[in-house]
């Protein structure tokens, strides 16, 4: 890449290299920052992956207020990431599951083939390609596309806009309500946990792997 040359308003230098109190217009060969400098704070206009976002900002500072004076600096929102609106589309999937389907599918079933119809395309994830995946999967009779939208105005993703790799690289959790957490990336996740029930009400949770596993105090 080529950092060209640049006009930039900077403090000028005497002879001996000492930093004067006075701004000056000059010329910067070097516009882009050195390779060997950590950059804290960075944005991207356009944004690279997400077309209905105008930029995408980086801040890798940690204090409480990351980021919000650069945000306001450059006049822009933040919204979720890719991964946080995966998280909450998956919500969305199941809350409107729970409430519109016929009692005699199983909804936890019926939520994740919806997940791994959406998780097979190619294209830009957004409402209208969810809602069309609702529609075409036949769990609904009487599909009202209404209620649906309502849940993504509710959980406040109507731009949804999520690359399909990203909602393919989301994370897959189980909470137990004996505090035990089980996480870990999606495809690994359908393919070597298995959840079975009985009919006392019971739920188990098989985990399959080589013998070679480790074992951390974290």
């Amino acid at each position: 890449m080529d950092p060209g040359r640049k006009d930039a308003v900077t403090l000028g230098e005497d002879d001996n290299g000492n930093i004067l109190l006075d701004l000056a217009v000059r010329t910067i060969n070097q516009v882009l920052p050195d390779p060997s400098e950590k950059i804290l704070k960075w944005a991207i206009i356009p944004h690279p992956a997400r077309r209905t976002f105008d930029l995408k900002v980086k801040d890798e500072q940690s204090s409480a207020d990351r980021a919000m004076y650069f945000m306001k600096f450059l006049g822009c929102e933040e919204k979720p990431s890719a991964i946080e609106q995966s998280s909450v589309l998956v919500e969305v999937i199941q809350n409107f599951t729970k409430e519109f389907a016929p009692k005699e599918l199983d909804c936890r079933a019926t939520t994740d083939s919806l997940v791994e119809k959406i998780a097979e395309s190619d294209a830009i994830i957004t409402v209208e390609s969810v809602v069309e995946t609702v529609r075409e999967s036949d769990n609904f009779i009487n599909f009202d596309e209404a209620n649906l939208r309502k849940k993504f105005e509710e959980a406040n993703i109507l731009d949804l806009c999520i690359p399909p790799e990203k909602f393919r690289d989301a994370k897959i959790q189980y909470k137990l309500p004996n505090g035990i957490i089980i996480k870990g990336p999606r495809e690994a996740m359908e393919n070597y946990i298995k959840v079975e029930s009985n009919d006392n009400g019971i739920v188990i949770i098989r985990i399959e792997t080589t013998a070679d596993y480790e074992k951390k105090y974290v």
